[in-house]
């Protein structure tokens, strides 16, 4: 597939003369601390390279370009992204079509390809990267053309979600925990298993045990529980998408999503941090939650790693629904975050998405149990409140997801 190319793309920007063009962009979007102009929770939603392809195609492009950004590259190296390529691409069927994937054909490049890609502009890469994080960045057209050529096999297969369900009034609070993993690939260190074991078979353990203690309790609450162990989390959030496209119950009756997953094993939490938390009135419940179990509420530490819409409770959003993923925080017993920090980024360096995740009879299973009573506390408040949770008034969620 041929066109020219053309770079810059930001998004809200129309770009003419698209038509039959390769847009080339930068991962991510501009971030910055003002509510009008790239909060981190828009910028988030604009990271998504999904949105990116179904813009870029509805403009009239032909294909797609994304090149890692350095911020990116030194949480995530380009080679680590690489090897997640090799591992089948997923999507849902609508009917005989597919229901979700990308929108055009596309390749990632590393960020220290993009310069090769401005030879015939006279621009910098450097300036490019610092422009798109800050907003500055307006298309223009890279004086060359490209050809892209794609194969691939297609197969169908069934990969199920799995439902329970502790019926109570007609409302019901979703918890989430994806069931998959990577499955079998390339070696490292002679291993080709891919476990799976902290992401996310932590999350699912974690779920049941949610579900458990709901069922324990001597009187239900007001709304239902709906427990679901959604796949192809690793694909696309495919299951959770499918799930919230087409749910066991009406949609219009679940009224938040609790999403768990990745769920502490390395060290006592004292903090929390409440992804989306702040969006809505979910605020409310977890703030009762913490305060039962004496823990702090911390900020996102990483919001350029774009996270929240990095697992399943952000196919609940698209669908206008309220959601929470919660996660221990990086403080120690004495407030400092640096050790956890280290521990936490060694295991992305050396257990994310490898055959290493596997189980550790080492791991701090209270630690564990500690995130667990988080959830089941936030769920529990949301299935006692006789308030639906509502998305605060202008919150950037609620303008581009709300329910209509």
């Amino acid at each position: 597939m041929g066109g020219d190319a053309k770079a810059g793309l930001q998004p809200g920007h129309h770009v003419p003369g698209l038509k039959g063009k390769i847009a080339v962009v930068i991962y991510g979007a501009p971030r910055s601390d003002r509510p009008d102009f790239f909060p981190t929770a828009a910028s988030a939603v604009y990271s998504d390279t999904l949105e990116k392809s179904r813009r870029l195609a509805a403009a009239g492009a032909v294909a797609m370009v994304v090149v890692f950004n350095p911020a990116l590259e030194k949480h995530l190296p380009f080679s680590f992204s690489a090897r997640q390529a090799a591992f089948e691409s997923m999507v849902w069927k609508e009917g005989t079509a597919p229901g979700s994937g990308y929108a055009l054909p596309g390749v990632r490049m590393p960020s220290a390809m993009l310069q090769r890609l401005l030879a015939k502009t006279g621009r910098s890469a450097e300036r490019i990267f610092s422009d798109g994080l800050a907003g500055k960045l307006k298309p223009f057209p890279l004086g060359m053309k490209a050809h892209l050529r794609t194969s691939y096999a297609v197969r169908e297969f069934t990969s199920e979600n799995a439902v329970g369900i502790l019926r109570s009034g007609p409302q019901s609070v979703v918890i989430t925990a994806h069931l998959d993993h990577l499955g079998i690939g390339a070696p490292i260190n002679g291993d080709t298993i891919y476990n799976g074991a902290v992401d996310n078979a932590t999350g699912v353990s974690s779920a049941i045990e949610v579900a458990r203690a709901f069922a324990a309790l001597p009187k239900r609450p007001p709304r239902s529980i709906l427990v679901v162990g959604v796949t192809g989390e690793e694909k696309g959030l495919q299951g959770s998408e499918y799930f919230a496209h087409h749910p066991t119950v009406s949609i219009d009756s679940i009224v938040a999503n609790v999403n768990i997953d990745v769920v502490n094993t390395w060290w006592r939490p004292y903090d929390i941090v409440a992804e989306g938390a702040e969006h809505s009135s979910i605020q409310r419940d977890v703030d009762a939650a913490l305060k039962v179990l004496g823990l702090k509420q911390s900020p996102d530490p990483e919001p350029e790693q774009v996270f929240f819409i990095r697992s399943d409770q952000y196919s609940f959003v698209k669908q206008g629904i309220p959601s929470v993923h919660a996660s221990s925080g990086w403080q120690g017993a004495n407030g400092d975050s640096e050790k956890n920090k280290a521990t936490a980024d060694w295991w992305t360096r050396n257990r994310y998405h490898q055959p290493s995740d596997e189980w550790d009879p080492k791991g701090d299973y209270e630690a564990m149990a500690v995130e667990t009573r988080v959830d089941f506390l936030v769920a529990l408040s949301l299935a006692l409140d006789p308030d639906r949770p509502r998305w605060n008034d202008g919150d950037v969620f609620g303008k581009i997801f709300a329910r209509r």
